[in-house]
């Protein structure tokens, strides 16, 4: 009887710990479903400190790697984290094992954001030690930062959230959410912005509609006879008044001049200023803030009913470390646990 090893390494945080935990109960629950012993040891505090280190505790691990990887070590990154790995071993009462691979490795190692609960690029690394393709990576679901020197005016507003609609990209590219927006000190955050983030590129614009369900001009324009408030009253029904104070005052328009002594011109201007207020971000708060991770490893390189590298047998990468992201909502969790069981069932 020969004895089959599955290693399966994860992170303990968040959709990248579900993703690991529902790929382990799979392949538990397939072991015993079709007659195999399962016996499972925990390997506590795994750092993906280099391999070798850890697989010389354990024999049969450095075997299995050995033979995807022949002995490439991975160096573990200076912080401390809160990481482990599974060793499961599987010992078949006949043939070469559940399909047919000897030796099996899941990664559910996540992406790059949130590094202070231990991210790390150990997926990453390992998909190039074998040539398995990569979309580059970037943050994902993370608020968007601009050039003080061009936010400077917006910073009083800091605090302030509304609802808007928000757009970014183009054809297929293009995104457009209607969530709450929240003024920061350095940009712009709220739901409404982490979902853009996964649409917008480095130099493009936003467009941001402050009050999309009406034509500010043409409300404006046609109240000229029929609204007695003076402009900042008037604006003040609809958006919260110290965000308009702030953006009268940064658009050049006096908060208390009467709607009917402006003209036609005047009132466009503004109404485009709210309905179509365009700015262009140069940067993001990076991996910090980030919820996930865009990018990974390329999908057309990995099985779809299995997760498997299709260059690699016996490999495999679940979760946050593939090329797969969802909007906010519970669609990043629901990826990591249902590669997790693809993955798991298929061993």
């Amino acid at each position: 009887m020969r004895k089959h090893h599955l290693f399966q390494f994860g992170h303990a945080g968040t959709a990248v710990g579900a993703a690991f935990e529902l790929a382990l109960q799979a392949s538990q629950r397939r072991a015993c479903s079709i007659g195999h012993r399962c016996c499972v040891q925990r390997i506590p505090d795994f750092r993906f400190r280099d391999i070798e280190t850890v697989a010389n505790d354990t024999p049969a691990c450095l075997e299995a790697l050995r033979h995807l990887g022949r002995g490439h070590q991975q160096h573990a990154p200076e912080r401390r984290h809160r990481q482990f790995a599974f060793q499961i071993f599987l010992q078949p009462m006949f043939g070469r094992g559940i399909a047919g691979h000897r030796h099996r490795c899941q990664l559910a190692t996540g992406g790059l954001s949130i590094p202070k609960i231990g991210a790390t690029d150990f997926a990453y690394r390992i998909a190039r030690q074998f040539g398995i393709r990569l979309v580059e990576p970037r943050p994902g679901l993370v608020p968007l930062t601009f050039d003080m020197s061009e936010w400077q005016p917006f910073v009083a507003l800091a605090g302030i959230a509304l609802p808007v609609e928000i757009s970014a990209g183009e054809k297929k590219n293009r995104g457009s959410f209607r969530e709450d927006l929240l003024f920061t000190h350095r940009g712009l955050s709220g739901p409404a912005v982490l979902q853009i983030s996964s649409y917008w590129q480095s130099g493009a614009q936003l467009t941001i509609d402050l009050l999309p369900d009406m034509d500010v001009a043409q409300t404006l324009i046609d109240g000229k006879s029929t609204l007695k408030k003076n402009l900042g009253n008037t604006l003040s029904q609809w958006l919260p008044a110290r965000l308009v104070e702030e953006w009268l005052r940064i658009k050049g328009f006096q908060a208390d001049a009467r709607i009917a002594d402006m003209t036609d011109k005047q009132l466009r201007a503004l109404g485009t200023s709210l309905n179509a207020w365009v700015i262009t971000p140069d940067g993001s708060e990076g991996y910090r803030k980030a919820e996930v991770t865009l990018g990974g490893i390329d999908t057309r390189e990995l099985s779809q009913q299995t997760m498997m590298s299709t260059k690699v047998p016996g490999l495999y990468f679940i979760g946050e470390s593939v090329d797969v992201t969802g909007w906010l909502g519970g669609y990043n969790f629901q990826w990591a646990w249902a590669s997790g069981v693809a993955a798991g069932k298929s061993v």
